[in-house]
C-alpha cells in the first residue's frame, strides 16, 4: 500500500478545490488509512505531462496519476501511454502503467454536459439545458463545442462561462454516478481512484 497519491491535473491551480471536492469521499478514506492525497496543478497539457514524468522519477514510492484533456477522441485507453506519446513529450526512462494516464475526454467541460443538473445548480434555474448536446454523447463533443454550448445555455444578460472560476464550482456539483454512467473515461478514472485509496 502506498502512503502518498499525487494527482497531477491539467489546468489552473484554482481548480484544485473543485477536484478536492469531487474526490472528497476518496480523500477522507485515504486519510483514514494514513494515505496523503495531493492535487497538483500542471497548467497546460504539455507542462502537466512534464510534471508527471518528473514526479514519477522522483517519487517512485508514490502512486502518481495524470489527468489531462485529450482535446480529441480517445478510442483505446488500454494503450494510454502510446496515445499520449503520439501527441506529447514522453520520457522512455519513466516506468508507469497505462492506468496512471487518464484523459478528460475531450475536455473537463464534458463532465458538466454529462450532468446538466450541475450547470443548473451552479448557474441557477435560468440555465437552459436544452442548449447542451445530449448528455449520453458528451464524450464525442469537441472541446470548443462544449464551451460554446455552456455559454449558449446562459440566458441573455448573464455573465459568460469562465473555465477556472465556474469550472472549480462545477466540479463540486457534478454527480459521480451520473457522469460515470455517461462518460467511460471518467468512469475509468474513478475506478482507478477507488482501487488506489
Amino acid at each position: 500500500m502506498v502512503d502518498e497519491v499525487n494527482i497531477l491535473f491539467e489546468g489552473d491551480s484554482k481548480l484544485r478545490p473543485g477536484f478536492h471536492a469531487l474526490l472528497a469521499r476518496h480523500v477522507e478514506r485515504a486519510r483514514s488509512q494514513r494515505i496523503r492525497v495531493k492535487f497538483i496543478s500542471g497548467g497546460s497539457g504539455p507542462e502537466t505531462v512534464k510534471d508527471f514524468l518528473r514526479i514519477c522519477r522522483s517519487s517512485r514510492s508514490s502512486q502518481n496519476i495524470l489527468l489531462i484533456d485529450s482535446e480529441g477522441p480517445v478510442p483505446n485507453t488500454v494503450h494510454a501511454i502510446r496515445t499520449l506519446r503520439a501527441s506529447s513529450f514522453w520520457d522512455q526512462d519513466v516506468v508507469c502503467d497505462d492506468d496512471q494516464i487518464n484523459f478528460m475526454v475531450q475536455a473537463m467541460e464534458v463532465w458538466f454536459i454529462a450532468d446538466p443538473q450541475s450547470l443548473v445548480k451552479h448557474f441557477g434555474q435560468d440555465f437552459n439545458i436544452n442548449a447542451l448536446p445530449h448528455p449520453q454523447n458528451a464524450e464525442s463533443t469537441a472541446p470548443s463545442e462544449t464551451v460554446t454550448a455552456i455559454r449558449r445555455g446562459l440566458r441573455r444578460g448573464r455573465r459568460s462561462y469562465d473555465k477556472v472560476s465556474d469550472g472549480a464550482r462545477l466540479l463540486e456539483f457534478i454527480d459521480e454516478t451520473t457522469v460515470s454512467g455517461r462518460c467511460r473515461h471518467f468512469r475509468r478514472f474513478m475506478s482507478l481512484i477507488d482501487r488506489v485509496v
